[in-house]
């Protein structure tokens, strides 16, 4: 069998532990200026949902950018900047109790794709409101989309010390790969060709956070597989196993011009190779430690202070209009 997931070190040397995967800011400053609330809207609370891990890093982002946030579920904030992430269920609803002067509405969808959110008026009624976005791609096709009266924003994201989910102590990894997400006839041609070269495989859908940990625990390695032909890197389900320093095979990936993770210690593979390149991880121990190192040192390097303070800066500097630069 494989060898057992190695324990990085820290980039600087110091002692291992996913709290150092808290982003490149360094210790936090004192709250300062607006006060925002990060929105997650989860019809399943208080179990976690398809952006609870990006909400949480989202907040550990903007604290440690100096600014006073918090994490909010199901609830709006009248008195704050609300950033709240699309779309999901309720989502046209919440927008109605919202005033586009104080609201950043946080896209993860992979716009251009044939995703059922994507169509159905959706991008047009992102026109309106201020738009924060993880993908350079994204930003791009909203402002062809919709004009360049469309405030929109690039937001590079990394996994928050508050994704490190604490699991179950001395559990030795006992599985090859681990897939997690909906199935369909693409990836499981991929999965067929895991089992074939005599690999463990497990695939786990509908858990996320805290859920998702212990089968991150028993995994040597996490498995991306494209659902969508914008191959857009997924950087809401990798937070967790970056954080977590498990190692990652993904699907050649358009990666966002502020958060280049190709240049970070993920296996990026193309699709016929995807099932070799997990092999390959599996046998060395060496890539397999060297590569959660890249990775926890590309997650340091990327600004995300930067980004944050302008999209806030520019809030202010309209007097609340939300009439905000791109």
């Amino acid at each position: 069998m494989p060898p057992a997931r190695p324990t990085p070190p820290q980039p600087d040397g110091g002692p291992a532990g996913p709290q150092g995967a808290a982003g490149p800011q360094g210790s936090t400053p004192a709250p300062d200026g607006p006060h925002v609330c990060v929105v997650e809207l989860n019809r399943h609370a208080p179990r976690p949902f398809v952006f609870t891990e990006i909400a949480l890093s989202l907040r550990d982002m903007l604290r440690a950018a100096g600014h006073h946030a918090e994490h909010l579920v199901n609830e709006i904030d009248p008195d704050a900047i609300n950033i709240l992430f699309v779309p999901t269920d309720g989502w046209e609803q919440a927008l109605a109790r919202l005033d586009p002067a104080r609201t950043v509405l946080f896209n993860m969808e992979q716009l251009g794709s044939d995703s059922p959110w994507a169509r159905a008026g959706y991008i047009g009624m992102l026109a309106r409101w201020t738009v924060a976005d993880y993908s350079s791609a994204n930003v791009a096709f909203l402002r062809t989309a919709n004009g360049p009266a469309q405030r929109v924003h690039e937001i590079p994201v990394v996994p928050g010390g508050s994704v490190g989910f604490a699991g179950e102590a001395g559990i030795t990894p006992c599985v090859d790969v681990l897939f997690y997400g909906t199935t369909n006839a693409r990836r499981e041609r991929v999965f067929k060709a895991l089992r074939a070269a005599g690999l463990t495989l497990e695939v786990v859908s509908g858990a996320y956070g805290s859920e998702l940990t212990p089968a991150l625990q028993r995994a040597r390695l996490v498995l991306h597989v494209h659902y969508y032909d914008t191959r857009l890197f997924p950087v809401a389900r990798m937070l967790q196993p970056l954080a977590s320093a498990v190692p990652i095979v993904c699907e050649t990936s358009v990666c966002p011009a502020l958060s280049d993770w190709g240049r970070s210690g993920i296996v990026f593979a193309d699709y016929e190779r995807l099932a070799d390149a997990c092999a390959s991880l599996l046998h060395d121990p060496a890539r397999q430690l060297e590569g959660v190192r890249r990775s926890l040192v590309h997650l340091r390097r990327v600004d995300t202070a930067s980004p944050l303070n302008v999209l806030l800066a520019n809030f202010a500097q309209a007097g609340g209009t939300g009439a905000a630069t791109r």
